[in-house]
């Protein structure tokens, strides 16, 4: 009964635990954000800054205040110029949405009705008239459809105009955080240690230090991914015969580093335009490109991601596919850097499981008898 009610406490405390870290991230993790994002600033420029302060005997609080400025400064100009152009080149294809619609898709569409209606004449001479109904209420439908879709962007462009004072606020509370941060650093990182009691300390360093070497391991993993589907990519572009096969590839590769879209969202619709505009050849050959890159990254993903960061790939994609579920975008990367953190909590005895505890007591034992020790009452 003691080992029963042992087990159920650490079980009860460790959904305790997870549950407030949940919750911790729905709802303080947006609050506090610009706070850590200058922390984290702070901490990225702080290990080339002991690295200056031990090469060039330069001072580390200012080198890593100047570091932290420049990274602050290459993230703003990088922000700016591919923001800015993301914003024009989005609003301009919405608002030509309708005109593309009724230039390109509209005379596909009535060629489409066209043979389908004679089709079905050869079979019933009076359903077409039927049919003509429905294609031009479905005409009608998808033009309405577009219609809204411009809309709403243009709409969307109003309302991230309209939120740039909040934006702005939260950057400068960013920025200026993260100054401060590099500023002090020492003092602050020296001032949490002191209050944090020891072992929890010692399970945080631990938890830092494997995230650290973990998230640059998931770099590297997603690197050598975007790097194949790239090489797929334009090989498969050049055969295919597409202008600027490699830019073209780099494009695709650059939307596939988001697993929400992939290339998928490149690919499928090229292929759907090619087919719809009489071009069957390529367009089954591009639908084909997909299929096989498709299949390329669902072999190598968990196997490339299992192989950097020592997980299995088994566990790799489940703990993909739960994070994404649980945390949306943002869990598909954070779900396999917990999985590695608890893996390695696990390995240190930080977390203890049931089966590890008693093949530990089994072991004791046995090294026990064997050097001739009476075995310890209860155990």
């Amino acid at each position: 009964m003691e080992k029963r009610r042992a087990f159920l406490e650490n079980t009860l405390f460790f959904a305790l635990v997870l549950a407030l870290g949940l919750l911790g991230v729905r709802w303080l993790l947006p609050l506090l954000s610009p706070l850590l994002a200058g922390f984290f600033v702070a901490f990225v420029a702080a290990r080339p800054a002991r690295w200056l302060h031990r090469r060039w005997r330069l001072p580390q609080r200012g080198c890593q205040s100047a570091l932290t400025a420049l990274l602050y400064l290459g993230l703003g100009a990088a922000i700016w110029y591919f923001g800015a152009r993301l914003v024009v080149s989005l609003g301009s294809i919405f608002s030509s949405l309708p005109g593309f619609y009724a230039r390109e898709i509209a005379p596909l569409l009535s060629r489409f009705q066209e043979w389908l209606l004679g089709f079905i004449e050869g079979f019933s001479p009076g359903a077409p008239v039927y049919w003509e109904d429905f294609f031009a209420l479905a005409g009608g439908s998808i033009d309405a459809c577009l219609q809204k879709l411009s809309a709403w962007a243009m709409g969307a462009v109003t309302r991230l105009a309209a939120a740039l004072p909040a934006v702005f606020l939260w950057c400068s509370v960013a920025v200026i955080s993260g100054l401060f941060f590099a500023a002090d650093y020492r003092s602050i990182t020296r001032f949490f240690a002191r209050c944090t009691p020891p072992k929890l300390a010692q399970v945080l360093y631990l938890v830092k230090d494997c995230v650290q070497r973990s998230a640059l391991q998931m770099a590297k993993s997603y690197l050598i991914l975007m790097a194949v589907t790239f090489a797929e990519l334009a090989a498969g572009f050049w055969l295919l015969g597409i202008a600027h096969p490699v830019s073209m590839a780099l494009l695709v590769a650059f939307v596939d580093l988001l697993p929400i879209l992939g290339t998928g969202a490149v690919l499928v619709p090229w292929a759907a335009f090619l087919l719809l505009s009489g071009n069957t050849g390529l367009g089954l050959q591009m639908a084909l490109l997909y299929a096989v890159i498709s299949m390329v990254r669902s072999l190598l993903e968990p196997k490339v991601l299992g192989n950097q960061v020592g997980l299995h790939p088994l566990v790799a994609l489940s703990s993909a596919y739960l994070g994404g579920a649980v945390l949306g975008f943002w869990g598909i990367f954070l779900g396999p850097l917990g999985a590695i953190v608890a893996q390695d909590l696990i390995a240190h005895g930080v977390i203890r499981l049931p089966g590890r505890v008693r093949e530990a007591r089994r072991r004791g034992r046995a090294d026990r008898e064997g050097r001739g020790e009476k075995p310890a009452k209860g155990g």
